[in-house]
């Protein structure tokens, strides 16, 4: 897997503690993946058509009368 993220190069010849970088290595895993789309599938129906199905079923007349 390749780096995503490369390390700066320093200007220094002796990195002291304060400039040394940390790399970062991310992994996109096939898995975690499909994991976080089926997660997001069901977020956005529990919270999108719930209340649409819930709204469709009022009358029209009685929702808008208190706004």
């Amino acid at each position: 897997m390749s780096n995503f993220i490369q390390p700066q190069q320093q200007d220094t010849p002796h990195p002291t503690p304060e400039t040394q970088r940390i790399t970062i290595n991310p992994a996109f895993s096939p898995e975690w993946t499909i994991t976080a789309f089926v997660f997001a599938i069901i977020v956005c129906v529990i919270f999108g058509l719930y209340p649409a199905r819930k709204a469709a079923k009022l009358d029209p007349v009685e929702a808008l009368r208190y706004e």
